[in-house]
Parts: structure tokens; C-alpha cells; sequence
């Protein structure tokens, strides 16, 4: 279905993304931003970080002892 309303599409990649698509009745031009990387969407916030460095300045993982 697609094909029969488009003639050509060039694709740019640079700073961001430009599609030129050529239609049968037209042309248009789309920009994208690029994508993060998947470790940028998956990045930990500094916030929790900070957390993090906290509880483990207070906090031990060494098991209890308990007493009997």
C-alpha cells in the first residue's frame, strides 16, 4: 500500500536524521533528532547515586551475628 504513494526516500544521517521522501503527488522532508544509546536510557540518575554512596558509607553487607 505504502509503495503505491511513495516514489523515493533518501535518508541523511548527521547531526540529526533527514528524510527527503518523494511522493507521487509531492515531496516532503522529515527531521529527526538522533537516538540516545541504550546505556544513555538506561543510565542511572545522580540522584540515586548519591543515594547509593550514602547507604554504602552507612550501611555494611556483612552479615549480622546474632547471639544466643
Amino acid at each position: 500500500m505504502v509503495g503505491l504513494l511513495i516514489e523515493d526516500v533518501t535518508l541523511t544521517k548527521t547531526e540529526q536524521i533527514t528524510a527527503h521522501v518523494r511522493f507521487r503527488g509531492g515531496a516532503a522532508t522529515l527531521t529527526l533528532p538522533l537516538s540516545l544509546g541504550a546505556w544513555a536510557d538506561h543510565a542511572t540518575t545522580p540522584a540515586a547515586v548519591a543515594e547509593i554512596d550514602t547507604l554504602l558509607s552507612e550501611r555494611s553487607d556483612r552479615p549480622r551475628r546474632t547471639t544466643r
